[in-house]
């Protein structure tokens, strides 16, 4: 069962409790508001718990996995990240998220064409 947050669906958090839930949301709102100048659309977040070994199990609990996919204006990404707390796990992959789209500029290529006409202007006056 699927809750919306904001254009965000939350998959598989019907398991935590409500006081949970509700810091999982807190998380989520700071970094969609981040989210906002890169034309944000939306993002689906699913939550699976894994086990390694069963005699880990007994001692240290299960692993939280978050499978995640943003959209924005300028395209998709996706992240995973494993925790064995989910306030962690949901850091990191909104974190990843972040990273991706710092490096996925939408005006990175057109400014990688400028500079490379300029060198070749710069290369073209320096030959003659």
């Amino acid at each position: 069962m699927a809750t919306e947050l904001k254009e965000v669906a939350l998959a598989g958090f019907n398991k935590l409790d409500p006081f949970e839930l509700e810091q999982v949301r807190k998380i989520i709102s700071g970094y969609v508001s981040k989210f906002q100048k890169a034309g944000y659309l939306g993002m689906r977040l699913h939550l699976k718990s894994i086990h390694e070994k069963a005699t880990e199990e007994a001692k240290q609990g299960h692993i939280h996995q978050i499978d995640g996919v943003l959209e924005t204006e300028h395209g998709h990404f996706s992240a995973s990240a494993q925790h064995r707390n989910p306030y962690h796990a949901i850091a990191d992959i909104l974190e990843n998220f972040s990273q991706q789209i710092k490096h996925k500029h939408p005006h990175k290529e057109e400014w990688k064409e400028a500079a490379k006409t300029e060198r070749k202007l710069r290369w073209k006056k320096k030959k003659t």
